[in-house]
């Protein structure tokens, strides 16, 4: 009887993990507001059924807006880190990219991402940290809340970029908020997701 008080009390207690925050259940939607300036529109994310890739299990996340697919981004888990390992289901990244990283304080680290001027300009390293913000209420339940921001800044050639992003995951749903304010040459661009509605897997039978 105690030791079952003992384990229930830990289990409860326990510190999330980047599972929890990952989202990557096949079959979940995540529907989000999407606003870029004085546009207002609809994006959806989708999980399918795990692949392989160059050996790797991965996941597939579809993005679609307006009922078009835009993109699908491939991602892992390993340990304490969610990586995008392809984005491309012939072919893996040669590095994967760490977007999330779950660990007890502040959590940093730092990866190369492809320039947005030109393919055969240098990659720019994007700084990151990411923290537990404890729990919060979304979409109707208390949840536990990641917070993770990226910045990065680099002159490739003579044209300016500047990247600031801060992004919330949500406990057993994955993102649930993206704010991002990019600047290249003398434009900036500003967007925001906001999750509205999530969609849980069918269940078999």
């Amino acid at each position: 009887m105690l030791l079952s008080c003992v384990i229930a009390l830990s289990v409860a207690g326990s510190t999330p993990t980047v599972g929890d925050f990952s989202g990557l259940t096949p079959g979940c939607r995540r529907i989000y507001e999407l606003r870029e300036g004085k546009r207002v529109g609809q994006m959806v994310e989708e999980v399918g059924p795990s692949q392989k890739i160059g050996g790797k299990v991965v996941y597939p996340v579809t993005i679609s807006s307006e009922g078009t697919v835009g993109s699908r981004t491939y991602f892992a888990i390993d340990g304490d880190t969610l990586n995008v390992m392809a984005i491309s289901e012939r072919v893996l990244l040669k590095s994967p990219m760490p977007v999330i990283k779950v660990g007890p304080g502040l959590v940093r680290w730092e990866f190369k991402e492809n320039s947005p001027v030109s393919p055969q300009a240098n990659p720019v390293t994007v700084s990151a940290e990411s923290s537990l913000k404890g729990k919060r209420r979304i979409l109707g339940a208390e949840r536990d809340v990641l917070e993770v921001k990226f910045t990065a800044e680099s002159r490739p050639g003579d044209v300016p970029f500047k990247l600031s992003q801060t992004v919330l995951y949500a406990a057993g749903i994955g993102m649930v908020e993206f704010e991002m304010e990019s600047t290249l040459s003398q434009t900036t661009v500003k967007s925001k997701r906001t999750l509205k509605q999530f969609v849980a897997p069918k269940q078999a039978g």
